[in-house]
């Protein structure tokens, strides 16, 4: 099983389905240690801006938690605030351009007489402030810079250093950044790696990749300035042609693919910067889930790459409904994910209530509280339940989001009182302290830590015993 994992977003999808992964680690899903490392040409996309923000709002809520605990187990690291990108270290803030960029590093003049073969005017003249706008062949050649970065290559060394460590990418294969992404830093870790460097050679260790396939369309662009469109129908010809390349060329030991039959269409699509900032999707939630997978598994290092393939797909043409009930959320390598989904769904719409009752009434009123240490020192004006409650902010609105496209989460269509979307019943206003006691009234913790890891331990074992004790699962 994997330990430390170095995890790469890439790309605008690609950050969205990390951000799915953060999420099922705060479920305490993830393994032990987690460094992320966020990519994108565009580092200012809105979808990049917000699993930034979730990753810190995780990171928190886990500092302030002590020993081992069931939600936010595992301990992640943020290597940057801002994505990688190939322009950071050409001073071309403010004229990002392929074209500029050739200019800036040597090429022999056969190489620049090549240049036209591979590149349109367009191409070479367009701002790719806002990314390289579902042109792989852009991104592939500025992603390929990556490996002159000296901060990527010392963190590579050290991940490799680890014990138990791999390494995870979670990209698109139909858009720019991503799509090129993800083929050239595996292709490029296994080539730098396979050599020794500074007089070591490192021992391969496993790279698994979530690899997102077409599952939305965009409208067509109403600019007529804009040199480079982004077009919804040239996706399926990126995957398409992208497939046989990933089957023979891309040597990662696992390689998840995930797609949708009936796509969601973003009306309000924005090509980059701020404004993309697109709404959650079931696939996002499963290309997490595969990395969980893979984590949970095991790898034979002495034996050369031999790819092995995954693949889901929501929808068919003979059904009109693609929604995912619970029980089709698998278990993965004995974990059982339905119920720690369930249980922080629960946890998250409970603590809403506590969250807006702890100010009006005496603490010592919800009757577990007493079994949390030192919880006379615990005032309702601390600052973890604010901070608790900014994260479920961010957790309700990805999990709603996921409930609007065909294939939607049908279980959580309705995010209010969980109790009574198990028993069919409609929505009322909770506002009695005995609803929220019932969820966390439970024996006596054995292990006391300091009273944020308690507190949340009593949820956690509350949760599971009303889960237990009402058969949510059964």
């Amino acid at each position: 099983m994997i330990q430390n994992l170095l995890v790469m977003g890439i790309g605008g999808s690609g950050n969205k389905a990390l951000r799915a992964f953060i999420h099922l680690c705060a479920m305490g899903l993830g393994p032990e240690n987690i460094d992320v490392f966020m990519i994108d040409i565009d580092q200012n996309n809105g979808d990049v801006e917000l699993t930034k923000d979730t990753i810190i709002q995780y990171q928190t809520i886990k500092k302030r938690l002590v020993g081992n605990t069931e939600y936010f187990k595992s301990n992640i690291n943020l290597k940057s605030e801002i994505p990688w990108s190939p322009f950071d270290n050409y001073g071309l803030r403010g004229s990002l351009t392929l074209g500029n960029y050739l200019n800036l590093i040597p090429l022999s003049e056969d190489i620049k007489r090549l240049i036209p073969l591979f590149f349109t005017s367009d191409e070479l003249t367009v701002p790719l402030e806002g990314g390289c706008k579902a042109h792989p062949n852009i991104g592939a050649f500025l992603m390929a810079t990556i490996f002159s970065d000296k901060k990527f290559e010392d963190m590579l060394i050290q991940h490799f250093t680890k014990q138990n460590s791999a390494i995870y990418l979670f990209n698109s294969i139909f858009g720019g950044t991503g799509a090129s992404g993800g083929p050239v830093i595996v292709n490029g870790i296994n080539k730098y790696f396979a050599q020794a460097l500074n007089g070591i050679t490192y021992k391969r260790i496993p790279i698994g990749m979530s690899v997102l396939l077409p599952y939305f369309i965009i409208p067509k662009s109403t600019d007529d300035e804009e040199k480079l469109k982004i077009q919804s129908q040239t996706f399926d010809a990126n995957a398409a042609a992208a497939l046989p390349y990933y089957k023979t060329s891309v040597p990662a030991d696992v390689i998840y693919f995930a797609g949708d039959h009936v796509k969601a269409s973003y009306k309000n699509y924005a090509s980059g910067k701020k404004a993309q900032l697109n709404p959650a999707h079931l696939l996002e939630l499963y290309s997490g889930i595969f990395a969980i997978d893979f984590c949970n598994s095991n790898f034979d290092m002495e034996i050369r790459v031999n790819t092995r393939f995954n693949l889901i797909t929501f929808g068919n043409e003979d059904n009109d409904d693609y929604s995912i009930e619970l029980l089709d959320i698998p278990n993965i390598n004995g974990v059982n994910l339905k119920n720690r989904i369930v249980n922080l769904q629960i946890l998250s719409n409970t603590y809403k209530y506590f969250y807006s009752l702890k100010d009006k009434i005496p603490l010592t009123r919800f009757s577990w509280f007493t079994e949390i240490s030192d919880y006379k020192n615990i005032k309702s004006s601390d600052n973890f339940f604010d901070d608790l409650k900014t994260y479920f902010n961010l957790y309700d609105c990805w999990m709603e989001q996921m409930t609007i496209n065909n294939a939607r989460l049908k279980y959580f269509n309705n995010l209010e009182r969980i109790d009574n979307i198990i028993q069919g019943k409609p929505v009322q206003e909770v506002s009695d302290i005995d609803q929220i006691n019932k969820y966390f009234n439970i024996p006596k913790l054995k292990n006391k830590r300091n009273e944020y890891s308690d507190f949340m331990e009593i949820c956690n074992n509350g949760i599971n015993y009303f889960m237990d004790k009402s058969k949510v699962l059964n």
